[in-house]
């Protein structure tokens, strides 16, 4: 850190780009930042690093030298998920940019912007409150949000919105419990579920994360008031999950529940073979890819989807890995089209699969899907973005 520090200062680009690199490779997003409370500096711990893409176009792109206007704009636009407060005198923020700290996010945004990969990875995104209060740490949000559910108990995006900034600060214990009481006044809050399925997953606890997931896949269809993108992607995030948890149960635990199966069955046709078949023990062929399924739940029509297609191609994560009690007919799917052919199975839902079996020239893909490095890596591994494929994709000659 102090290396990299005396680099930022000297603005020696090598050399504080090399440093970069270690830190991401260490996943040591430490930042000198200032207490505007008390006026003393020091290094925090500020794990996720998002920046409202307002100020990424306005301002990073500008060739503009003047420091002290950027750095103030930049400290509106700034978030930290990380939950620390002023050493000194326990503030929560707000906080002022240190040269430091804003050379170290804006060399990362001006490589970003170039087409490099970032050497610490920032989110282009703005943390903004259910009533509006744009926040710069995840303690001032914390205290915020806690207000809001002391004046109003039963706010469940209020909840929803704490466990989610529980969870990007590293705390899933009062992440899960944040997400319950927002399921205990929201039923249909698939986000909530969506949230506990990963958390049980990450705590080895397959069958409640796949209670929480198959939940989702129920509610998804019925929130039209939510946009379909936002409903693709917890749509993708919760099959991710749960191809890892049907591959590694060996098919104890179904991919899907099975009243949506059965809800499957009944739209195509040429079902009647399946019991001879299953006596035989043949082969049955699965949707030809992920957004054909998703789109059949989801009860949206293949041209809504079509725009997520390049985004499931460039990840290339998951192709086939369906459990045995999925299947049907690709010429019977009205959401399936031929230009959407999965690769071949790329083996990536089991422990200890070696680099070879991984994809390669992996593009960053926050930009386009909004996973964060806090969530599970979507290529199925179990590990958490930032320390799986997102640490590759900031890697150089990667």
């Amino acid at each position: 850190m102090e290396e990299f520090m005396d680099n930022l200062e000297k603005f020696d680009m090598e050399k504080a780009l090399a440093d970069m690199q270690r830190m991401a490779a260490e996943s040591d997003y430490r930042l000198a930042l200032e207490c505007i409370a008390c006026g003393r500096e020091g290094i925090y711990d500020v794990l996720d690093i998002s920046v409202d893409p307002e100020y990424i176009e306005a301002v990073v792109r500008e060739a503009s030298a003047d420091f002290e206007r950027m750095c103030k704009s930049l400290e509106s636009s700034v978030y930290f998920s990380g939950l620390f407060r002023c050493k000194f005198c326990g503030s929560r923020g707000p906080w002022r940019l240190t040269q430091q700290a804003y050379k170290t996010i804006t060399l990362s945004l001006a490589i970003e912007c170039a087409g490099g990969p970032p050497p610490i990875p920032i989110l282009p995104e703005a943390y903004v409150t259910p009533d509006g209060v744009r926040m710069q740490c995840a303690a001032q949000a914390e205290k915020h949000l806690k207000a809001l559910i002391e004046e109003k108990p039963d706010y469940a995006l209020c909840w929803l919105k704490l466990g989610e900034l529980y969870t990007n600060a590293g705390k899933p214990g009062p992440a899960k419990d944040a997400y319950q009481r927002a399921l205990e006044l929201d039923p249909s809050d698939f986000f909530s579920h969506m949230h506990l399925g990963g958390i049980y997953e990450d705590d080895d606890e397959p069958e409640k994360a796949a209670e929480h997931l198959h939940e989702v896949m129920r509610l998804v269809r019925n929130r039209k008031d939510v946009s379909v993108e936002d409903r693709f992607q917890v749509m993708y995030a919760s099959f991710v999950v749960m191809l890892k948890i049907a591959a590694e149960s060996g098919g104890a635990i179904p991919l899907l529940p099975p009243d949506l199966k059965e809800a499957l069955d009944k739209q195509s046709k040429g079902r009647k073979r399946r019991e001879k078949g299953r006596e035989k023990k043949e082969p049955i062929t699965p949707p030809k890819d992920l957004i054909g399924l998703i789109g059949r739940l989801m009860g949206e029509p293949r041209k809504k989807l079509k725009e997520f297609k390049q985004i499931l191609d460039e990840w290339r994560f998951i192709r086939e890995a369906w459990d045995e009690t999925i299947y049907g007919e690709a010429e019977d799917d009205e959401y399936l089209d031929e230009t959407m052919k999965p690769d071949p199975l790329m083996g990536m839902f089991h422990e200890g699969i070696d680099e070879k079996g991984k994809p390669d020239n992996i593009i960053p893909i926050r930009r386009k899907c909004k996973i964060k490095p806090n969530d599970p890596c979507p290529c199925g591994s179990g590990k958490k973005y930032k320390k799986c494929c997102g640490l590759k994709d900031r890697r150089p000659g990667t």
